[in-house]
């Protein structure tokens, strides 16, 4: 823990205890334009539920639950991800384990496809994502530097 009072500039080097990762606004900006995917679908699953899919009068009611708590899901994954990101040094940890969870949410739509096939040409650049930021998380968590002193 660092010593930085919590109304510090969040987009601020951070304390040498933290450490520095190198191309820090790079992998602040990436990760955010990933988190805004989830953001996005999770707020349309909440607003609009199944309906996006189907017709109103084809709503399963078990599907749309099913579906709007996981858009709950969707959302708490990508407020974690938009919380770490500002100060992505000392919170890098929580990225690489919210990019786990969402490599996990992929290999369940891996799944999907093989057993029922692609719903859309949005899957593949999605699944894309979904599979690829946990290794990006990681290679950024791995890259983070300590200071050394001048």
């Amino acid at each position: 823990m660092t010593d930085r009072p919590y109304f510090a500039n969040p987009l601020s080097p951070p304390s040498s205890e933290a450490g520095y990762l190198p191309g820090r606004r790079l992998w602040q900006i990436g990760f955010v334009v990933v988190a805004l995917v989830p953001l996005t679908f999770a707020l349309l699953a909440l607003a609009i539920g199944t309906e996006r899919f189907l017709d109103a009068d084809d709503v399963n009611v078990g599907l749309d639950s099913t579906y709007r708590y996981l858009g709950g899901i969707y959302l708490a994954t990508a407020l974690l991800a938009l919380w770490a990101i500002p100060r992505i040094e000392e919170r890098a940890d929580v990225l690489v384990y919210v990019s786990g969870a969402i490599f996990l949410g992929g290999l369940g739509r891996l799944f999907s496809i093989a057993a029922v096939g692609v719903p859309s040409a949005v899957t593949w650049p999605t699944l894309v994502l979904e599979l690829g930021t946990v290794f990006a998380a990681l290679i950024m968590r791995r890259s983070i530097q300590p200071v050394r002193p001048s």
